[in-house]
């Protein structure tokens, strides 16, 4: 089911997606519909709903700012937070891209990793100061602190970098997101939802794309 590059992303809503023009790799399909949304929405970041089972009967869920790497994503948390903890002892994820105003979806599926120390850094970097010190005052908070407590901790730490680099606190950083399955959901004008799968089996390099449902 390969085709030419991009002809399935560059058709505009409401219009069906064919079969034979959907690339032979998800990311191309992502990277162009990603691209729409970028335009529709401005300068914000992508954003998905991070959801890991966490071993236990609820799963954990969180929307978080995710960044595109070579075969999957990466995502940025607090290692000691509710989703840090999940992750640590049940690696698959799923993220969910919502781009309603499309009428598009993405589910992507795979498992997770904790990135080096310095990409973690890199991205930290490249955060603005109110976010770097957000980012110190979350790792401050315990279960039922006030907002006030929040942004006093926030103060602190903007006192205490004054003038100087601020560095990655050591229990925030980045997971990597290894993709093997990734659902596509269009709506169309006569009705039909378009839904197909891209899966890849252990140890092959080629997707394999099919019809599925949700």
């Amino acid at each position: 089911m390969s085709a030419p590059s991009g002809l399935a992303g560059n058709r505009s809503r409401g219009v069906p997606i064919i079969d034979e023009e959907l690339p032979g790799d998800p990311f191309e399909l992502y990277s162009s519909w990603c691209a729409e949304i970028r335009r529709d929405r401005g300068a914000q970041g992508v954003r998905a709903v991070l959801a890991t089972s966490g071993g236990g009967v609820r799963p954990s869920m969180w929307c978080t700012r995710v960044v595109r790497l070579p075969g999957g994503f990466a995502c940025f948390l607090h290692h000691r937070g509710r989703i840090g903890a999940a992750l640590a002892s049940h690696p698959e994820v799923s993220l969910a891209f919502d781009w309603s105003e499309r009428g598009r979806s993405v589910l992507a599926t795979g498992r997770c990793a904790r990135l080096p120390a310095v990409d973690s850094d890199a991205f930290f970097g490249r955060l603005t100061e109110r976010e770097q010190l957000a980012v110190w005052a979350g790792g401050m908070q315990e279960e039922g602190h006030s907002r006030a407590a929040v942004a006093a901790a926030a103060a602190d730490f903007a006192d205490r970098f004054s003038g100087q680099l601020i560095p990655r606190p050591g229990c925030w950083g980045g997971y990597r997101i290894t993709v093997d399955e990734m659902l596509f959901q269009q709506g169309s004008d006569d009705g039909v939802t378009d839904c197909f799968r891209y899966g890849k089996p252990p140890g092959e390099e080629e997707w394999n794309v099919v019809r599925s449902t949700p």
